[in-house]
Formats: C-alpha cells, structure tokens, sequence
C-alpha cells in the first residue's frame, strides 16, 4: 500500500485535484464503454490519482464539502 503523506493545501489544489479526478473517471468510462479495457491501457488508480483522493477527502472532511468527482 501506497502511504501518501499530507500536504498544505488552498482551495485551488482542491479543485485542481477534483478537475483531474473528474477527467480520469471520464477517460475510464470511455475507455470501458470502447470494451478495450486493460492494465496496460488505464492502471485501476496511480499515484496522482491517490493523491488527488486523499486531497480531496481531507479537504471534504475539513471543510464539509462534497463532491460527485470520484
């Protein structure tokens, strides 16, 4: 496991992180809807992607707001 360690954040690294979120959650949708889905493809979650989750929830759990992104 993957140990991601806080870091200072702004309301803008919030939505920066939400915005990529967003986008890979989209990616993977087109690319499961193409029926091409593979490992090599589009890797389940990477690094920046547990580290824009764990952003995102810390500032969800801070400062209560919630978000459909992931």
């Amino acid at each position: 496991m993957i140990k991601v360690t806080p870091e200072p954040m702004t309301f803008f690294d919030y939505q920066q992180a939400l915005e990529r979120l967003r986008r890979r959650a989209h990616q993977r949708r087109a690319v499961m809807f193409r029926g091409m889905m593979t490992s090599m493809e589009m890797p389940i979650l990477d690094d920046q992607e547990l580290r824009d989750r764990e952003l995102c929830q810390r500032w969800q759990d801070e400062y209560g707001f919630s978000s459909d992104g992931y």
